[in-house]
């Protein structure tokens, strides 16, 4: 075992099960994977090995690529190997806002050049031989301005409903703006905590305050709502501020839909 594994843990290949219009879809997420130049042997070898062999048929990514421009570089370039059968979508976080700056449009660029499309309040409409997916992405909230507005107006009763926002307090207010209903929310931004001692974490204290306090704000799970749509909220894959988990492990995710 080397050092990476002795401070983060092999990461868990979570598997789940979503009813949705489309049916036999194998859908790939992973987020908030904070890349350094020191993990990227690990990334290689603990997250993208691994992925590759799932044949997924969309991979989808939440956001916070890189704890640097390198680590934005370098993560961007380990998941062009990544080849889901019909294509790759991505958001961003507040991270990578924050490693680009004034050269935002740069990130975008790097993604194309790796086949992956980022949404920025956007969407993305698929005609799949399992059936139709729309794919909506917002904008990032801390230095963004999220809007799902318009998004879902050409999805159908028999399109499937994905939508990504990095913040899960985006999630209220994009329900409440988008056309449609989404099937499924995919989340990331809170680490699980990244710190949880029997489920207490910083959010539990009022951390990222601003942020929080809605209807459908949870830091970690896969939950189905009243409302008709589920929600994965995932711990990810990296860390911030300090190089330290404990309690909320990294997290990569396979959803299926039947």
């Amino acid at each position: 075992m080397n050092l990476y594994d002795l401070a983060y843990g092999q990461p868990r290949l979570l598997r789940h099960t979503l009813t949705a219009p489309v049916k036999g879809l194998r859908i790939g997420f992973l987020t908030d994977l904070h890349v350094t130049r020191y993990r990227e042997k690990a990334i290689a070898e603990r997250v993208i090995e691994p992925f590759s062999r799932e044949e997924t048929d969309l991979l989808l990514l939440g956001g916070d690529y890189g704890e640097t421009r390198e680590g934005e570089e370098i993560f961007f370039r380990l998941a062009a190997s990544l080849r889901p059968r019909y294509g790759s979508f991505a958001i961003l976080g507040n991270n990578d806002k924050e490693r680009f700056g004034s050269s935002f449009p740069l990130i975008r660029r790097m993604a194309e050049k790796a086949g992956i499309q980022v949404l920025i309040n956007e969407e993305a409409f698929l005609r799949l031989p399992q059936g139709k997916i729309a794919i909506g992405g917002l904008d990032e909230k801390k230095y963004g301005q999220p809007s799902a507005r318009g998004i879902f107006r050409r999805a159908g009763e028999d399109t499937m409903r994905i939508l990504m926002c990095h913040y899960p307090s985006s999630v209220d207010k994009a329900i409440s703006q988008a056309a449609k209903m989404p099937h499924l929310v995919l989340c990331g931004h809170t680490h699980g905590g990244q710190l949880s001692l029997f489920g207490i974490t910083c959010y539990t204290f009022g951390y990222d305050k601003r942020f929080g306090g809605t209807n459908h704000h949870f830091v970690s799970g896969f939950r189905k709502f009243p409302e008709g749509f589920s929600m994965l909220v995932s711990n990810g894959l990296g860390e911030s501020l300090i190089p330290l988990r404990i309690g909320a492990p990294r997290q990569m995710h396979i959803i299926e839909t039947v």
